[in-house]
């Protein structure tokens, strides 16, 4: 079942990629609530 296995790797894919983005969301979302926490990380 090839096709199956293939429809759950993309499936995985999605949720990982908007997994990822959430992350990247509260990153910006706590960057913004502290200014000098991403001064120095950057």
């Amino acid at each position: 079942m090839p096709l199956l296995l293939n429809l759950t790797q993309t499936e995985n894919l999605r949720v990982m990629s908007h997994r990822q983005q959430e992350a990247a969301q509260r990153l910006k979302s706590a960057a913004v609530k502290e200014p000098e926490f991403s001064s120095s990380s950057s």
